[in-house]
Order: C-alpha cells, then structure tokens, then sequence
C-alpha cells in the first residue's frame, strides 16, 4: 500500500520462466489476453497489457507468476479494449456471439478497404482527368486575363490531353464484350462440372433409369450452353472428341474393389520370405474366387466388360 496516496500500488503478473512448464493455464485465466505461449512452451506476460488482476495466479500448478508494481499505470480505455478483445476471440473460437457493448471499442485500427487492382487503375485514371481539367480552367482563366501566343498554345496542349484521359477513362468503364465472353465461358464450364458431378453422383447411389434421365438431359445442355460460349469468344475452336462410357454399376465396381485388394495381399505375401505358407494359399484362394464372382457377373451383364489384369 502506497502511504503517501493511500492508493494500491499498480502491480503486474510476472512469470519466471525458468519455472514455467507451458501448461497454458494462465494464459486461459487471463481476461485481456495478456499472456502469450504455447503448450509446452515458456509463457511470458505482455506487461503493457496486463491489468493486474492476478487471476492468472491461482490456476498455475508450478507457483511461478507472481505480481510485481508496474512502471505506470493501465489505462482504462485499453483495458476495456483488451477485455473486449478478448470476448471477441472467445466467442470465435467456439462459433459463439456475444452481446458486445455499445461503447466505442477504442484502440481498435480501422481496417483497410480491400481495393482491386481494376479500381485502383478506374482512380488513377480519374484523378489524372480531374488534374488536366484543373489545369485547363486554370490556364484559361489566366489567359482571360493576360492572353499571349504561348499561353494560347499551351491552353491547346491541355485540352488535348483532358480529352486523352476522359476517353482512356470512358474506354476503362465501358465492359469489354471480350471480357463478358470469357465470363460466361467460365461459368458454363462451372456450370457442366456441376451437372456432370451430380449425375456422377446419381449412379453411384444406384438410383433408377427415370432419375437418371432429366439429370441426363441436364447434362447435354450444359455441354450445348458450353459449346455455344466457345464460339462466342474469340478463342480457337478445341478439337473434341466425344466419347460416351458407360456407367459402372455399384455391384461392378465393389467385386472390382475386392479383386484389387486380393491381388494386392497376394503380391504383398509374396514379396514377404517369412510368410505362413497357409495364409499364402489362403491369399490366392480369396483372388480366385474374386476373379470367378467378377467374371460370372460380366458374363451375366447384358454389357459385359473385361476384368482389368
């Protein structure tokens, strides 16, 4: 205790960290963030942050924070910030909101506006047609009043250049129909990929001919909308060759699924010089019976197909 204000002597945390075994159970008591670690690493105290509070105290299981006077004093303001920042970093890290106060968070930097590179190029080429016309009102005001030949001539220069930069400006504003084409190029290739895929996926669920059929159809005009956005830009052609496969069916693709599994356990047992000689037998018994149950269902199919070797 101060006997000279009869005030408390502003303290701070301290940690010795040759004590510290980076439990991070301080750092998770502090209420403005004002311990920085990691597990099993050495924490230490941001004292510029810390408000003294000395909650971090109880929980450490080493005794090794202890609370020393601090140079000066926390002011209010910021540790109303660090309490709110904390919040904030709480609430999202468990996908929680919370109630924030309606106060002014101080100390808080405005972000930046995120500025494209095309915008940035549409204000530099506004703020180089709002010089040249100043520099054109200018000049002619002057040459209301003292006209002269080389004022006369450089009015001339200035307004030549005021009209450049207004059409470079007008010709950066106006949508290329080049650019326009390529976006909607792009977005029937997005726009196919999806089709594809969820017909992809409709197979694979074994659904029936009369749901495959409008996903089908979907399919073909996404592939048409597509082509249609090729000969609209000003890109060559591709040279396509179309080619339907056949889907697979789920039963085809499982017995497919155990064939290369019993094969791989094969090779795998082979390759080993101290295998059981019975569980090797056993291997080749399981690829035998594998390749017959894929052949019988081909040969059963009314579109057989070849087992891959």
């Amino acid at each position: 205790m101060n006997t000279t204000t009869s005030s408390p002597t502003p303290q701070v945390a301290f940690i010795r960290e040759d004590e510290c075994i980076g439990c991070t159970k301080c750092r998770n008591a502090c209420p403005v963030d004002a311990i920085v670690g990691s597990t099993r690493f050495l924490h230490t105290v941001i004292t510029a942050d810390c408000t003294g509070c000395a909650l971090c105290i109880t929980p450490c299981p080493m005794d090794c924070i202890e609370l020393r006077p601090a140079m000066q004093p926390v002011e209010n303001a910021r540790v109303d910030w660090l309490k709110q920042r904390k919040l904030k970093r709480v609430a999202a890290q468990f996908g929680e909101t919370t109630n924030a106060s309606k106060t002014p968070v101080l100390f808080n930097p405005t972000p930046k506006p995120v500025v494209t590179k095309t915008a940035d190029e549409h204000q530099k080429l506004k703020t180089a047609v709002s010089m040249t016309q100043v520099a054109l009102s200018k000049a002619e005001q002057q040459f209301k009043r003292r006209p002269s030949p080389v004022l006369e001539a450089q009015i001339a220069k200035l307004r030549l250049a005021a009209q450049q930069a207004q059409e470079r400006l007008n010709q950066a504003l106006t949508p290329s129909p080049h650019l326009a084409a390529r976006d909607e190029l792009h977005q029937a290739k997005v726009h196919l990929v999806e089709q594809r895929a969820a017909l992809k996926q409709a197979e694979q669920r074994g659904v029936t001919e009369a749901e495959l059929a409008p996903l089908r159809q979907a399919v073909a005009k996404a592939e048409q909308a597509l082509h249609q956005a090729e000969a609209s830009t000003e890109r060559p052609q591709p040279e396509r060759v179309l080619s339907y496969k056949q889907p697979v069916s789920t039963q085809v693709r499982d017995l497919k699924t155990e064939l290369a599994l019993a094969r791989a356990a094969v090779h795998k047992f082979e390759r080993q010089p101290l295998t059981d000689p019975a569980v090797l037998q056993q291997a080749r018994i399981r690829l035998q019976k594998a390749e017959q149950q894929l052949a019988d269902y081909l040969a059963q199919s009314s579109t057989p197909e070849m087992p891959s070797a």
